[in-house]
């Protein structure tokens, strides 16, 4: 039953990580800048995503290795 709610919580984080994602893409590509500025806060936005994906990806594989170990 724990893992369960676990899965929940997971999935909630998620789906508020998404969301957040997409909600910071829209207000730049509509924020009135240049071209090439707006190209480098995506650029800078691109990489803290693929940051945060690997940091994810790095916490549930811990978190899965404890659950074996269990």
């Amino acid at each position: 039953m724990g893992n369960d709610n676990n899965s929940s919580k997971n999935s909630i984080f998620l789906a508020f990580v998404l969301g957040s994602l997409v909600g910071m893409t829209i207000g730049m590509l509509y924020a009135p800048k240049s071209g090439k500025e707006t190209r480098k806060n995506i650029k800078k936005f691109s990489d803290e995503v693929k940051d945060t994906i690997s940091n994810l990806s790095d916490d549930l594989k811990d978190a899965s290795s404890k659950l074996c170990e269990k």
